[in-house]
């Protein structure tokens, strides 16, 4: 089984359930949980471990030959992402942070005046809590801006370890409803939502289930910090989306 612990709004205890569903489940089947809040991981934090068993994540990123360009602009004008721009009399300049590594350029250019270069742009992770409990940490290395590939490469990792008819895979998302958590999300039979009685939980309770919706995996609902607040609006949301509140944890 594969299930995801999301919510739309930072700070809600979504990791904190994580982490406990995790130790309570691993007394009973073999558990795998995997931290895809790549930007900032801090399950291992909450279980008291050190990361372990560190991979590197690499991305390629071109560099231009300046003997062979011709300044054909076909490199400028295939890049998806406007990492490269060519500067009147220069030869392109690269800005490899914004380079998503997609290689277009690569086969565009008929001068061969790229060339293909690495670099580390985060590292995954597997640390074994206890016999019955691996973790799976995804890292982004700061100051680079693509998670997506981190959250991919660390999902992958997890489903290593991950067999369908004895172990339980609980995915961590970040927060938020970003192609990164879609990725993180994708696979789960279910998700659990973790909201808030405040305005902005209600908000983001509902993008997250809508994102939920979108993607056909069944919703639930835990309201964590009950008593901060009225919780019509988290009512009202989860009764729209169909999402049943399975726990409400008080402040």
């Amino acid at each position: 089984m594969i299930f995801a612990v999301t919510g739309g709004k930072g700070g809600t205890g979504k990791s904190t359930i994580a982490t406990n569903l995790a130790i309570a489940i691993s007394t009973k089947r073999d558990t795998i949980l995997l931290d895809a809040d790549v930007e900032e991981p801090n399950d291992f934090i909450l279980l008291g471990k050190s990361l372990e068993n560190e991979v590197p994540i690499k991305t390629i990123y071109p560099e231009i030959d300046t003997r062979k360009c011709t300044y054909c602009m076909k490199c400028v004008k295939i890049c998806p992402e406007g990492a490269i721009v060519l500067i009147k009399g220069k030869p392109p300049v690269i800005f490899d942070k914004i380079c998503s590594g997609c290689g277009l350029c690569f086969y565009e250019c008929e001068d061969n005046a790229l060339i293909k270069k690495e670099r580390i742009i985060g590292y995954t992770y597997l640390t074994e809590i206890s016999k019955s409990l691996k973790m799976i940490t995804g890292k982004l290395v700061e100051g680079e801006e693509r998670a997506y590939p981190i959250v991919l490469a660390a999902k992958r990792r997890a489903l290593e370890s991950y067999s369908k008819q004895s172990s339980i895979l609980i995915v961590d998302t970040s927060a938020g409803t970003s192609n990164s958590v879609a990725a993180s999300l994708k696979g789960s039979e279910f998700a659990i939502a973790v909201t808030e009685p405040t305005p902005l939980g209600a908000h983001d309770l509902e993008l997250i289930l809508s994102l939920l919706k979108k993607l056909s995996i069944p919703a639930y609902v835990i309201i964590n910090r009950t008593g901060i607040g009225p919780e019509d609006e988290i009512l009202r949301v989860s009764e729209k989306y169909g999402a049943e509140i399975i726990a409400r944890i008080p402040y």
